[in-house]
């Protein structure tokens, strides 16, 4: 609907021209510190959307073939653009989507997640690329240490405290 691609492009303009990301702790840091910069834009055009590629496009039989080879000749990979939390969880639990990443080469399948701004996180509005374990059962996380957020590719998620991108103390 409008209202999902409005939000989709905000995401794209904040990554591509005003704030770019950080990374999240743990895989997600050890998987894209190559050559990603933190906090700086990435620069116009650099996510390329399914819609732009034509994937979804009725006469092109093998498109969820083509999407995985179009992911392995990125940088980076697969980026899905939820922005909160709560839009990764939906997404996580549609089956479209999941079966859509499922053969998603490991290493290769990543969320943007933004810390709410509230001053109860670490790095209140901050973005986060964050690994997403498509094939197991990894969690990653937005940050190493302080308030954040662990996900898991099912969509689950625990929000608190944080210690060693581990779960730490309370947390909802």
């Amino acid at each position: 609907n409008f209202q999902d691609l409005d939000a989709l492009a905000r995401i794209k303009t904040a990554l591509e021209a005003d704030y770019g990301a950080y990374l999240g702790a743990g895989s997600s840091r050890n998987l894209l510190q190559k050559g990603f910069v933190e906090g700086k834009p990435l620069g116009a055009g650099m996510i390329v959307l399914n819609e732009v590629l034509g994937l979804h496009h009725g006469g092109l039989e093998k498109w969820k073939a083509t999407y995985v080879e179009y992911g392995t000749l990125t940088n980076y990979g697969h980026l899905i653009l939820a922005g909160t939390i709560e839009n990764f969880a939906s997404w996580a639990k549609s089956k479209p989507c999941r079966d859509e990443t499922a053969r998603v080469v490991a290493g290769r399948l990543f969320a943007y997640i933004r810390h709410p701004d509230n001053e109860k996180f670490t790095h209140p509005g901050r973005g986060f690329i964050v690994y997403v374990d498509a094939h197991g059962n990894k969690a990653s996380a937005t940050v190493s240490d302080g308030y954040g957020y662990v996900l898991w590719q099912s969509g689950d998620y625990f929000e608190g405290e944080l210690k060693d991108a581990k779960m730490h103390g309370q947390g909802t």
